[in-house]
């Protein structure tokens, strides 16, 4: 998988650079990583393709540590309960500090695709329409945000640039890898 991942990078005298693959010092669950949120210990979170606000035991709870974060990127086809936190009924906007980017995305139906769902089904499906105006694919999102972040990397370096540098991104549109 490694070398998928690296490509000739990836050789046997270095591990197939495992060492670059990062690893949780600690529980990263759902909770946890909200009670960070609250601790001011995580600066921002991406929320692709589900409403983090619904999805926890407590959505108030959930809402506050959001409100905690420095920046939230929401990608998703409508504004959800994660990406409105902030409006929420009683909740002054004004104590937010949470910068929340909103980037709309194809809706399932407008995107040819693998997905899965809590059930364990995998299962692949064809566009049926064309996304409206000027939204894009979450791929294009990921793909241009990928390509970006390489370009940061190779003109300015930064922290352990080497995974960034090197993965294997060899899609006939890099900029939206299709699925």
């Amino acid at each position: 998988i490694l070398k998928s991942f690296y490509g000739d990078a990836a050789q046997a005298d270095n591990d197939f650079r495992y060492s670059w693959i990062p690893k949780p010092a600690k529980n990263s669950s759902w909770l946890t990583i909200h009670d960070e949120a609250r601790q001011g210990t995580l600066d921002g979170l991406f929320a692709g393709g589900m409403s983090g606000v619904t999805i926890g035991p407590n959505s108030g709870r959930m809402s506050e540590s959001l409100g905690k974060l420095k920046w939230l990127v929401v990608m998703d086809p409508l504004p959800t309960a994660t990406s409105e936190f902030w409006r929420q009924p009683g909740t002054d906007p004004k104590t937010i500090n949470t910068e929340v980017l909103f980037f709309p995305c194809t809706h399932w139906i407008e995107k040819d695709g693998s997905f899965v769902n809590s059930g364990r089904w995998a299962q692949w499906k064809w566009k049926v329409l064309d996304a409206p105006g000027e939204v894009k694919d979450d791929n294009w999102i990921l793909g241009q945000l990928y390509l970006r972040l390489k370009d940061l990397y190779a003109k300015e370096g930064g922290t352990l640039p080497e995974p960034i540098l090197n993965l294997n991104w060899k899609y006939s549109n890099p900029g939206n890898p299709s699925l």
